[in-house]
């Protein structure tokens, strides 16, 4: 039926990261399998086609209207209709006409349908099979393989190599990963796709008379889930089986695109060719490495700092040209699994695979509980996702938070103490920690928060987590003329003073809290204070995600809802 609302999280993300998430939806498997079954059955009761064939419809369009008729369940039974026309006035089926049909019909009812994602993989993996794998099949070559069922499975992997390669630049602009295991997966799974759906069908069918029949009828569909989840968790074991792309640009998938068609009308002229061989696998590499590179995350020119939009929390994201990810804070209490929802789709279109360490200012929910969702679905397989290290302030060696702390050491993420007078350098990236100094702070977390100063070139930002008043105070002797500045505790009346500004003097500040948040940040006074020191103020709550770009001289920032650089 469609129906995922009680599907585990867990499951989900398994055959997510297993490449074979469509197993999950009503498509083209279900509606034939369904839409022919019931065709064959009024057929044998005796019914001449051109009554069968209306009858079998009606069916399938009232099921399909039941299941919620999502893009590819509409595709699949347009597609449906024109074989069920095809038969009745005795034409052949073609399947490219019947693809460019239903898209046809589609757009015209609703042109947004060609930017859904759902919409794109459904015809996207309809037309790989249905003709561009057919077209790259190797006519003519000769083979020395012993078995027909050796050509068989060497078919069946070559075909799912291309499946994947002709979705991955999809899968990537959308979902900013592709699972390189879905090769495997798709081949060792789909062959049992139709008994489970005969099996899920019977036991829906007979539940109405007897439970114990349809326990019977359900147990093949149970044996075979089982064996899928077996299959997949083995999926998940192996090293590079899902692959973090980031989201790629437009023009790069449109020349990913445009170089496989080339290369497939390449290799059509080269079948004509005598000993093509050697040609036609040096074309199928050549369409293969043009996809990959193509796809290939790279590390910015610059330094990027960008503050992320997680409503009412902190949450700031750095990477260098390098290659060195860090990020600072990640929590929020405002927006539910933040860390799924949030943080984690931002690091994976940025391409960031691995963060190289995690600054937690003080374990308040606003700044933790996101990094604790992280952990959580690294130490349960959920993300391919990693973090090398978690930097904590000194003093909290002397608390027992185990709900950060369980999740840290079942993840394997290495903790490190930081305190004053600390530095850390990757490459051209020097780290100063600020805050705490020795104290203990665990009965006032805000004002132990780490401080760090950042130097790239001549360009400082200073951030400050929640630190307010006696806390300012205890840093003031420390601070430098800084470029950036991120507003600490999200622009409380106690944060960020005239005379802690004075010494500062930022010409950029960072402010990050939730859009009508029950605390009433920022505090008009604040506000009052940053205009006053003639700071560009950018905001989360109105500006969404800012990222600020530079090359160490000079900065450029740019908000994500507008688009503006400034």
């Amino acid at each position: 039926l469609g129906e995922k609302n009680e599907l585990d999280a867990r499951t989900k993300s398994s055959f997510q990261q297993g490449g074979v998430l469509h197993i999950l939806t009503i498509s083209g498997l279900h509606i034939t399998l369904i839409g022919m079954g019931i065709l064959k059955i009024l057929m044998r009761t005796g019914c001449p086609l051109k009554i069968a064939a209306p009858g079998a419809l009606a069916v399938l369009l009232l099921y399909s209207i039941f299941i919620g008729m999502g893009s590819s369940c509409i595709r699949a039974v347009l597609m449906f209709c024109a074989a069920l026309g095809a038969k009745i006035l005795l034409r052949t089926y073609d399947l490219p006409s019947a693809l460019s049909l239903a898209a046809i019909l589609m757009l015209l009812e609703n042109p947004a349908y060609l930017y859904y994602s759902g919409f794109q993989l459904s015809f996207g993996a309809v037309a790989c099979a249905g003709i561009l794998v057919p077209s790259w099949e190797r006519t003519g070559e000769k083979t020395i393989l012993p078995s027909v069922l050796c050509k068989k499975v060497l078919r069946a992997v070559r075909s799912g190599f291309w499946m994947w390669l002709f979705l991955s630049p999809l899968c990537a602009y959308h979902f900013y990963e592709t699972a390189v295991v879905g090769i495997i997966m798709n081949i060792l799974i789909i062959p049992m796709l139709p008994v489970l759906l005969v099996s899920g069908l019977a036991a829906a069918g007979v539940g109405f008379l007897s439970m114990q029949a349809a326990c019977a009828a359900a147990f093949p569909g149970v044996l075979i889930l089982r064996i899928m989840e077996a299959f997949l968790a083995l999926g998940r074991k192996l090293p590079g089986s899902v692959w973090i792309t980031g989201q790629p640009e437009k023009w790069r998938i449109f020349l990913a695109y445009a170089g496989v068609l080339l290369l497939l009308a390449l290799r059509k002229k080269l079948l004509k060719i005598e000993r093509k061989s050697v040609l036609l696998c040096a074309v199928n590499a050549a369409a293969a490495m043009w996809v990959i590179l193509l796809l290939i995350p790279y590390a910015p020119k610059k330094l990027t700092l960008t503050m992320v939009d997680v409503g009412q929390g902190d949450c700031f994201v750095v990477r260098t040209k390098e290659g060195i990810n860090l990020m600072i804070d990640g929590g929020s209490t405002t927006e539910n699994d933040v860390g799924y929802y949030r943080i984690l789709p931002y690091l994976k279109s940025q391409g960031i695979a691995e963060l190289d360490g995690v600054f937690l200012t003080h374990p308040d929910a606003d700044h933790m509980n996101g990094i604790i969702e992280l952990a959580e679905l690294i130490s349960t397989d959920q993300t391919a996702f990693s973090i090398k290290t978690l930097y904590l302030p000194e003093w909290m060696q002397k608390t027992d938070n185990e709900e950060l702390f369980t999740p840290i050491r079942t993840a394997a993420i290495k903790v490190q103490y930081v305190h004053k007078g600390m530095e850390l350098k990757t490459g051209s990236l020097k780290i100063s920690v600020l805050h705490p100094d020795g104290a203990d702070y665990s009965n006032d977390t805000n004002a132990g928060s780490t401080t760090l100063l950042m130097e790239y070139g001549k360009f400082t930002a200073l951030f400050t987590g929640d630190l307010e008043g006696e806390g300012e105070h205890l840093v003031e002797e420390q601070l430098v003329p800084c470029d950036l500045l991120k507003v600490a505790h999200h622009g409380s009346r106690s944060s960020t003073s005239m005379e802690f500004l004075r010494k500062i003097r930022p010409s950029i500040c960072f402010l990050s809290y939730g859009e009508n948040n029950p605390y009433g940040h920022p505090h008009p006074e604040l506000i009052k204070r940053l205009k006053d020191s003639q700071a560009h103020v950018y905001q989360t709550a109105k500006d969404g995600a800012v990222t600020l770009m530079t090359d160490g001289q000079t900065a450029v920032v740019k908000k994500y809802l507008t688009g503006v650089e400034e």
